[in-house]
């Protein structure tokens, strides 16, 4: 998805901002969270992840609940 990585950047910036203005969100980035050319993280569209990136997405939010804990 590097053709759009600047787009996703300036999402995740403004998307962190405003979770960082509500003391009960809790933003979780993703940013890093598949490895430059792994597509087996992403469906067949490139757009949405496989389950093996939900899978990946759902261990990460979990942990960040876990640590908040």
């Amino acid at each position: 998805i590097e053709h759009c990585k600047n787009e996703a950047d300036a999402l995740e910036g403004r998307v962190s901002l405003m979770a960082s203005r509500d003391p009960g969100v809790t933003f979780v980035s993703i940013a890093d969270l598949v490895p430059h050319g792994d597509a087996s993280f992403h469906a067949p569209d490139m757009i949405h992840p496989s389950v093996k990136g939900a899978a990946a997405i759902a261990g990460r939010a979990a942990r960040v609940i876990a640590d908040q804990r």
